[in-house]
This record gives C-alpha cells, structure tokens and sequence, in this order.
C-alpha cells in the first residue's frame, strides 16, 4: 500500500503571523533578561563599589571594577536593539521568503557552553543554527523554503523543510 504526505501549506500571511510571534517573545524574554540583569549588576556594583572604597584602590582599577558588573546588561540591550529593529523591519513587512537548497549541515561543540550546536549552510546565506530534531531530519541537497529579513546582512529567521511543506503566494 502507498502513502502518501500531506504538504502543510504556508503563505505570507501565515509566515507574517509566526514571526511576530516570534518576535514579541524575544522582546518580552529580553526585557526579562534586561530587568534581572541591570538589578543583580547595580547590586553588585554597589557591593563592589563600597569594598573598593574601604581598600583604597586607585581609580584607574577601582571605576573599570564597579563597572564590570554591568556587562552582560550592556550585551542584552544590543539584543534587544536587534529585536526592535526587526519588530521595525516586520512592521514595514520587509522580509523575503525564497527557496535554497541545503548545501551542507555541520556540528561544532562550543567549549565555553559546553554543548553541541548545529549549523545548516545554505549556498549565499550565513551558517543557521538548528535544533536537535531539524538537523537529524535534514540531508544535504534538500530543499527549504526560507524567511529573511531585508537588511544589509540577511540571515535566516525562519526556515521550513520543503518536502513537509509547501508555499503558496495567496
């Protein structure tokens, strides 16, 4: 007996509707991010700040100590400059959908998370991260159908496997 697969059918609208989704909940888990951050860096901080006072440091190691604290809060707001420059970009609907073909898929263990990330390449387009499941699935040469922001480096946002679903420009 044959089978056959049904194809879930995506459109713009569809596309348009899962990234602003996507979208408002990284805004929401980057104000998370921003709010704990800012209050644990000024906490410590000010901890730092009145042992720095008590030992008598020179400004020069004294001012950059304090203020270390404060990085990774300085590295959520990039994140979050990224976020609403996208949310910028949804709202003018300026984001393209095209097929590509996979042109190779690798894995690299990051030795300071200390996990593996997988990566699909695509033949003009830079290395997108991909979960766990979409990477076992996938072989190279298969078609997938891509969602890019237009911006002065696109890069993948959204991606899905061509031979579970098909897109229609209605």
């Amino acid at each position: 007996m044959k089978e056959t697969q049904t194809k879930e059918r995506i459109t713009r609208n569809s596309v348009e509707q899962e990234l602003w989704r996507t979208n408002a909940a990284e805004i929401k888990g980057t104000v998370f991010s921003m709010s704990y951050t800012l209050f644990f860096g000024v906490l410590i901080s000010l901890v730092l700040c009145f042992a720095g006072s008590q030992v008598h440091f020179h400004p020069v190691i004294y001012i950059p100590l304090t203020l270390l604290p404060m990085i990774p809060f300085i590295a959520i707001l990039r994140l979050l400059l990224t976020v609403l420059k996208e949310r910028r970009l949804l709202q003018d609907g300026a984001f393209d959908i095209t097929d590509a073909t996979l042109f190779s898929k690798d894995e690299k263990y990051n030795h300071f998370h200390r996990e593996l990330n997988r990566y699909f390449y695509f033949e003009t387009f830079p290395p997108c991260e991909v979960g766990h499941t979409a990477y076992q699935l996938a072989a190279t040469g298969d078609s997938y159908i891509l969602v890019l922001y237009r911006s002065k480096k696109p890069y993948v946002k959204l991606f899905y496997a061509a031979k579970m679903y098909v897109y229609q420009e209605t």
